[in-house]
Formats: C-alpha cells, structure tokens, sequence
C-alpha cells in the first residue's frame, strides 16, 4: 500500500511517500479501507517528536489519527461492524506507528463510529478528534448547563468550532475570539458575542458579555501562559479547559485553579467510540454540523502540514487517498 512515512522526526521533508506492507490487525481492530485522514497539529507535533514523551511511538511510523474508510475486513472478536461498513475514528492507537496517511490503517473497534450518511469521506474525517475534545472539554470535564456562559478562545479553528456549536446545542450563551476577518463566520456558528483579539480588551469584553467573568473558559490557543484565562473566569464556581498545553503547563493551571477556587484542567481527548456516534446522531439531526474542509490528496501531506503548523486555518485540513 502507499502511505506516508517518517522514518526520524523532522520537519515536513521527513514526510515521504513510501510503498508498505499494509499492517496486521489483531483480533479487536478492523482493517479500513482509508477514503480520507483528518490532518491535525498533533500530526506535526508527532512528526516533529513534540509527543514521543507522552505517547509511545515505534518509528518508522506513520502518521494521522483522524479517519474515515470503508471496512475492508474484522478481527474475529469485532461484533459491532462488518466489511462494506463506512465509518469514521479518532484513531490514536496504544502505540504511534499506524495512523490514517496510508491506503488501509488497523482501528479499534471501541474508537469507531458510523459515519454520518450525508457527509463525504473528507468531512467525516474532519471530526472526530476536534469533536471528541470540544464534547469532553464542555461535558466530561465542564459539566456545562444550559443558560451558562462559555468563552472559547480561537474560535475559528477546528475545536472551537465544535466547541461553539455544542455548547449552543445544550444551550449556553458563547462568546469567542477570533480575528476580524473570522467574525461573520462565527456568528454563522452561533457565537453570541465576538471579540476581537487583535484590538478588543479581552476582558473587558468577557465582562460585557458576563460581568462575574464566565461559567467556563475553554482556551484552544496553545499559548504558554495559560494563566490569563483566569482572568476570564467567574471565581468559585467557574472552570478553565486548556487543550493544547503539554504537561508542563499543569502545575500552572493547577495553582491557579487553587488562588481563584476555580476547576481547570488539560484536557487530552481520549477515542471514544460511543461519544463519536452521539456526535454522528447530532450531525445528521442537522444539531450541529461539519466544519469548512480544505482538501488535499495524500501526496500533499507535507503542505498540509504546513498549513495546519502555522496555524490561522479556518475549519479543518483533510488528505484524500485513492
């Protein structure tokens, strides 16, 4: 099968289309067929070796955790899919050396969920982890309610989207920061109060939206100091996610969880199979919906990553594979 390999981390020209022997499945995977592979900026950080300290990788690997593919045969223990299925993973399996950038990728049956009938092979590959982490950012962790209020930092990006559109969903009030020039797409999501910012005092801003600060921040920009969410915040009953910190940025959260009597947490989404079909129920109910997908095909893995490390892309990056 052709995939892309790296064989020693990098930049984007380790990413190389190789031909390989397509993998083995045990006997709780599927074998998938892959259509498409969602590109993330946990794929550059794997590429890079940002994430060989958290998660096991075997190099030579190849990369990609989101995916969407057609079943192409199951281990003896699947129960839940057949091949001809079209289905759709957060696929981070225990050890980083099989991922989506290939013809055919080995899942998990406990990560895999029906694709949504009326999204193409590149949408459905779009959601799964962006999805899975804004669900267990607002629900797993923030418990969120209805009529509660919600800040979601980098709001364009492929979190926040999500993150809006749940929330809206369960019928909180959401305001979010983007640039000027993401605004009107925000408001197409249903941000009920857009900040600016480039120009717009943030916190002033959060407290013309919520004078006690908000129910729950939900910080998606990866920045170091993860404590300027706390400004944010409402004191005591308030909580803050931050998703794209590493485990250096826990202690900081932590003490300032403790000085404003507030909950925080890294937030690392973790596959789940059950949660992604509830989320495809909400797709195909029109709930909520897919976000905007650049495509590319797998050849242009490298610029895909590129694109998806500079960051500023609105929606989501997809690979397709023929």
């Amino acid at each position: 099968m052709k995939a892309i390999v790296i064989d020693d981390y990098g930049g984007p020209d380790v990413l190389v289309l190789k031909e390989v022997p397509v993998p083995e499945i045990t006997d709780e995977q599927v074998l998938l067929r892959v259509k498409a592979a969602g590109v993330n900026p946990a794929d550059w950080k794997i590429r890079e070796g940002w994430l060989a300290p958290f998660f096991p990788h075997q190099l030579p690997l190849i990369p990609g955790w989101d995916v969407a593919g057609i079943v192409e045969s199951v281990g003896k223990n699947v129960t839940l899919f057949r091949p001809g299925d079209e289905v759709y993973a957060y696929n981070r399996l225990a050890v980083v050396q099989y991922g989506s950038y290939a013809e055919f990728a080995p899942v998990d049956e406990c990560m895999l969920a029906a694709k949504p009938v009326h999204l193409d092979f590149a949408e459905a590959a779009s959601v799964p982890l962006t999805a899975l982490t804004a669900w267990q950012s607002l629900l797993d962790f923030g418990h969120l309610k209805a009529d509660e209020s919600v800040l979601v930092t980098a709001g364009a990006g492929g979190v926040g989207g999500f993150a809006i559109q749940i929330a809206k969903h369960l019928g909180a009030r959401v305001c979010a920061a983007a640039s000027a020039h993401n605004h009107d797409y925000l408001k197409a999501l249903g941000v009920d109060h857009v900040i600016d910012y480039h120009h717009d005092d943030i916190e002033a801003s959060v407290k013309e939206f919520s004078a006690e600060g908000v129910d729950l921040v939900l910080d998606c920009t990866g920045r170091e100091d993860v404590a300027i969410n706390f400004k944010y915040v409402r004191r005591r009953r308030g909580r803050v996610a931050s998703i794209n910190g590493l485990l250096h940025t826990v202690p900081e959260l932590e003490k300032n969880a403790a000085r404003c009597e507030v909950e925080a947490r890294l937030v690392v989404a973790e596959p789940n199979g059950a949660q992604l079909a509830e989320i495809s129920r909400w797709i195909e109910n029109n709930d909520i919906r897919p976000l905007p997908v650049e495509v590319l095909p797998l050849e242009q893995a490298r610029e895909a990553q590129i694109k998806s490390q500079h960051g500023h892309v609105r929606g989501k990056l997809a690979l397709i594979i023929d």
